[in-house]
């Protein structure tokens, strides 16, 4: 038996869930052909990733771009356009009322037009999700690929 077939057997009996080994296995010089450090260091951040808390990569409300649901289109579209983003939140009467997200690509068709008196916002707006910000991004993660 091979060395690394050795590694990887004792590795897979553990009944213990130890990321270090599995580290120290794959940096092993045998694995060396197979796997460079730039993958090591891109699976080691995955790992690292999936213990985040959905609060470490929220953006701050203050910081949020948000739309008014009773923008107009001008005003909806400049804003868009020197925001770069791509989806915005959709603001009734105050920060904390959410109504909406509204998707840059669902206005293009608007953005040539000079008459925009068939445009209703209500029209475009997707559901917003509400996630609490303790949740741990990996079940996040794993709840966006069932849905």
């Amino acid at each position: 038996m091979s060395f690394l077939t050795k590694k990887l057997k004792s590795f897979f009996q553990r009944k213990e869930n130890d990321l270090e080994s599995f580290f120290n296995l794959v940096n092993a010089e045998e694995w060396s052909a197979f796997v460079g450090q730039d993958e090591i260091r891109m699976i080691r951040g995955v790992f690292e990733v999936s213990e985040l808390q959905v609060r470490d990569i929220m953006i701050p409300r203050s910081s949020m771009i948000s739309l008014n649901a009773d923008a107009s289109m001008t005003d909806l579209l400049n804003q868009i356009v020197n925001s770069g983003h791509s989806r915005f939140p959709v603001i009734g009467e105050n920060q904390d009322e959410v109504v909406g997200i509204l998707l840059a690509k669902d206005l293009l068709k608007f953005s040539n037009q000079d008459s925009n008196s068939d445009f209703e916002i209500k029209d475009f707006l997707r559901p917003p999700t509400f996630i609490p910000e303790s949740k741990r991004l990996k079940i996040l993660l794993n709840e966006f690929r069932k849905s």
